[in-house]
């Protein structure tokens, strides 16, 4: 990790700062600098983004070792994971599982395979104990916007804009599917409701998750 620490020197800034930025301890920072601790996936686009390189540039850094002395090594133009190239949109709970979504990108993280050929695919976090089932805070959930939710699947539902203009979501699993309503499963606390229609307009077959 000597690559990332004189990154920082020639940024003028500090791990003091880094640590800041990602939030996490000071000490867990020095531990993964040094070896005696990995930095965890989630964590890699934001560091990425605060030592102002790509983050195919810094997961280059990360597995290549450092040369020898005397030796040049260019940094790779490829590497051979997965580019972090899924925007992950920021989640804001409004309450009652119900939450908004940010227009843009708070983060990027690794593009699932069933993905990889939908450009318009975005992923969240679970910010409320109701969006999902049986899903600590923080799981992604992968979404592709061009594929609507059937019955007996976990939708994203978008709903038509408030007055204030803004656009709420919330998620929920599909019973029915009726003229007007949406018949739907929520978790914590668990029970049916319906959800109008001309309220809920669309609802995103949800593609997947993943864990922290």
């Amino acid at each position: 990790m000597q690559r990332i620490r004189d990154r920082l020197k020639i940024l003028g800034r500090r791990q003091k700062e880094l640590a800041a930025f990602l939030g996490i301890k000071e000490s867990r920072l020095s531990d993964c600098l040094n070896g005696k601790n990995q930095f965890k996936t989630i964590e890699l686009p934001q560091m990425a983004a605060f030592l102002k390189w790509s983050p195919a540039e810094l997961l280059a850094v990360i597995a290549d070792p450092l040369p020898s002395q005397g030796e040049v090594k260019t940094m790779p133009l490829t590497v051979s994971r997965e580019d972090l190239d899924l925007p992950v949109l920021g989640a804001e709970e409004v309450g009652g599982g119900i939450f908004t979504l940010s227009a843009e990108a708070v983060a990027v993280t690794s593009r699932p395979v069933m993905l990889r050929q939908s450009k318009n695919s975005f992923a969240f976090r679970v910010v409320s104990d109701a969006m999902y089932p049986a899903l600590e805070r923080g799981t992604l959930i992968f979404i592709d916007p061009t594929i609507p939710a059937a019955v007996g699947e976990n939708a994203l539902f978008v709903s038509a804009p408030g007055a204030d203009g803004k656009i709420r979501y919330t998620v929920r699993r599909i019973l029915d599917i009726t003229e007007a309503h949406w018949r739907v499963k929520q978790w914590k606390p668990e029970k049916t409701v319906n959800l109008a229609r001309s309220e809920w307009p669309t609802a995103h077959k949800v593609m997947g998750t993943r864990s922290r």
